[in-house]
């Protein structure tokens, strides 16, 4: 799931555009997220003879709603905002906030229908996306370095 964040991410960031892009976009999302999201659960419920509840959010079809969310977040920043740059300090102090907020322990409790556990849990990736792609000649600059890969490798690891 982070590398499906980080690369959705990567391709939200754009340079800024008028007001009636993130509104038509935002519908545009909608019908391409969540509204096949609601179907296929909906379809997968009732072929396997299960109840259809969506008060503990979309169980295993759960990045469709949050993928949803992030754009409209970051819309929402678009907005806003004047700069690509204050678009990113926004969306890196979310990010931030979203890992406090799961230090704490609360995100397996609350608010389930809106996904914010996942909504905090990967959020950074997809900021980390959009920093990718703000700053992507120094990104690719560290990936085509083979210290720097090999490094990054086994921090990972």
């Amino acid at each position: 799931m982070p590398a499906f964040f980080f690369v959705s991410g990567y391709l939200a960031f754009k340079q800024r555009k008028a007001i009636s892009y993130y509104f038509s976009n935002t519908w545009k999302k909608v019908a391409m997220l969540l509204i096949p999201t609601v179907l296929f659960s909906l379809f997968w419920a009732l072929a396997r003879k299960t109840e259809v509840d969506f008060s503990e959010g979309f169980g295993k079809y759960w990045f469709g709603c949050v993928l949803l969310e992030y754009f409209v977040v970051y819309y929402i920043i678009c907005l806003v905002t004047k700069t690509e740059k204050q678009q990113l300090i926004c969306m890196t102090i979310l990010s931030i906030a979203g890992i406090s907020y799961l230090s704490t322990g609360a995100g397996d409790k609350y608010m389930a229908a809106i996904e914010l556990n996942h909504l905090t849990k990967y959020l950074h990736f997809f900021t980390l996306g959009m920093l990718a792609k703000y700053f992507s000649v120094y990104y690719i600059r560290i990936l085509e370095n083979e210290i720097l890969r090999a490094v990054g490798l086994v921090v990972f690891f």
